[in-house]
């Protein structure tokens, strides 16, 4: 499945408890964060929509949909120790 965040922020100070919040690997948890598991996340904007792709920055289209298909999504992960 896919996971989608959204972020609210406002002002300075909710932005640098989230900052923090990401160092830590806590981000998922800060009050300004919703996220969820998904099969499909259909985004629109009145402008391009700033994501991050396998972590790279980019600009979407005002109107992106990703969809999660197993049969052709391959994920590496490290082994258990």
């Amino acid at each position: 499945a896919l996971e989608a965040a959204a972020v609210d922020v406002y002002g300075v100070g909710e932005a640098l408890r989230l900052g923090m919040a990401a160092l830590g690997h806590k981000w998922r948890s800060d009050p300004s964060v919703d996220h969820r598991t998904c099969q499909v996340a259909r985004v629109w904007s009145t402008r391009e929509i700033p994501a991050l792709l396998d972590g790279e920055s980019v600009r979407l289209h005002d109107v992106a949909e990703a969809r999660y298909v197993p049969d052709v999504c391959r994920v590496l992960v490290p082994r258990s120790s």
